[in-house]
């Protein structure tokens, strides 16, 4: 059986695959369970300017997801351990201090994959409604054209959802 695999968007058979480079990648096992079970696996991109608060946005969503007023209602799962400690060790407590959250460096960061399942408020049970959320954390760039974005994020092709943050003090100085 081929698996949507989350670091390149593409089928593989195994679990285990040659990246670009010769460098070896695993596809964790708890994704390839979930992804197994669950129908709907939704990647997103979130892109924009330098310093427009690309990560502060996914912090900001991920803490109201684990901690935010609904959180008895939302069953969150982290599938990587690599997402698992993204949460635990920067997201969530960095919004608790209000500190600032480190820049990105790499053009595409490990993605954060989590499940997401809701529960029903009639009968206080988890719903079957679920989905794999697979969040691609890019690295700010000034951008002057569409592609100009896939030249410098060519998996960014593969995304079919893409969350666009722009500087709007920057939109109407700007002469583009």
């Amino acid at each position: 059986m081929s698996i949507l695999c989350p670091f390149c968007l593409e089928e593989h058979d195994e679990h285990v695959w040659k990246a670009d480079g010769g460098v070896e990648k695993t596809i964790p096992q708890t994704y390839i369970n979930e992804v197994e079970r669950v129908a709907l696996i939704c990647p997103v991109a979130i892109i924009g300017d330098t310093g427009t608060g690309k990560t502060t946005f996914l912090c900001g969503l991920i803490h109201s997801l684990y901690l935010g007023p609904h959180r008895d209602q939302i069953y969150i799962e982290a599938l990587t351990e690599y997402t698992l400690n993204k949460i635990l060790d920067e997201y969530i407590p960095i919004l608790q201090k209000g500190n600032f959250l480190p820049l990105t460096i790499r053009p595409f960061e490990e993605p954060i994959i989590i499940k997401i399942r809701f529960k029903s408020i009639k009968f206080n049970i988890f719903q079957k409604k679920e989905f794999v959320l697979i969040i691609y954390d890019t690295k700010g760039a000034n951008y002057i054209s569409v592609s100009e974005i896939k030249i410098k994020f060519p998996l960014i092709k593969k995304i079919p959802n893409i969350i666009l943050l722009a500087d709007s003090y920057k939109l109407c100085t700007e002469n583009t």
